[in-house]
């Protein structure tokens, strides 16, 4: 799957495997906060990560990121970053 792992992917409802776009968007939410965050620990596994390419299963390589998509974190943040992003829309349609 290459780089689309961690991409914002546009076609995370339509793509003929929507399940793993989820948890790609997933993943991303959460690791766009801990570097957001600027955890040292964060960066560095996200370095990690990166510098081993397609040497592994994109589920290896998100975990030496420090994200488990087995647990809760990912998509709780997935949820924090669609609830901000409807707030946003709500307070742009307000002011219309």
């Amino acid at each position: 799957m290459g780089p689309l792992w961690i991409s914002d992917e546009p076609s995370l409802f339509f793509g003929p495997f929507p399940t793993v776009f989820a948890s790609a968007y997933a993943a991303a939410a959460l690791l766009t906060e801990k570097l957001r965050d600027g955890d040292p620990l964060a960066i560095a596994a996200m370095r990690n990560a990166m510098s081993r390419g397609e040497s592994d299963y994109s589920h290896d390589l998100l975990l030496a990121a420090g994200v488990d998509l087995t647990a809760a974190a990912p998509y709780q943040a997935l949820i924090r970053r669609l609830d901000r992003k409807t707030a946003d829309l709500e307070k742009e349609l307000a002011a219309r």
